[in-house]
């Protein structure tokens, strides 16, 4: 129901951030309506994510992904850009990195590709940004997660700066 019934604020929302970029919108023909059976079928299947955000009650940003277990996966996000001074979007990813424990989420996957939005809620230039989020009410676990999320971050440096040559196995 929640997707029928916010298509419409989507479409628009989606035109206005495309406007006038080169940048493909899934809510446009001729994607929209590969997009909404896409969609769809996620909603049926109860796997479907849609985050918005409204302004005086005005849909002004979206963010729209997947839900594998207790994974997030974005698939696509915009906002009007007419609300950028209020950063719709960074406030959408710290609602759901702030609900995290309630929704069930150890982990919301911004998926491939680099992007300033994506870069502000990582720690380096990996081209996969993944926010892991740690049970609030567990500090022990919080502290481990961290460990390995910086281990995980020393090695993802070291591996690309190792020579490409020596990292095939002899």
């Amino acid at each position: 129901a929640g997707l029928q019934r916010r298509w419409p604020d989507m479409v628009r929302v989606a035109a206005a951030a495309d406007a006038g970029r080169d940048r493909l919108n899934l809510f446009a023909p001729p994607w929209a309506a590969f997009s909404r059976s896409f969609l769809e079928g996620e909603a049926a299947n109860g796997t479907l994510v849609i985050i918005g955000a409204t302004v005086g009650g005005r849909w002004v940003a979206h963010e729209v992904g997947f839900r594998r277990g207790s994974t997030s996966a974005q698939w696509v996000s915009r906002f009007d850009p007419a609300y950028t001074t209020e950063s719709p979007g960074h406030l959408i990813r710290e609602w759901l990195v702030d609900h995290h424990d309630e929704l069930g989420l150890d982990t919301i996957d911004s998926l491939l590709g680099e992007s300033t939005f994506k870069m502000r809620w990582t720690r380096d230039g990996y081209d996969v940004a993944t926010v892991t989020a740690a049970p609030t009410h567990l500090s022990l676990v919080r502290a481990r997660l961290a460990v390995a999320c910086a281990l995980g971050n020393v090695a993802r440096r070291w591996w690309r700066c190792w020579p490409a040559a020596d990292r095939s196995p002899s």
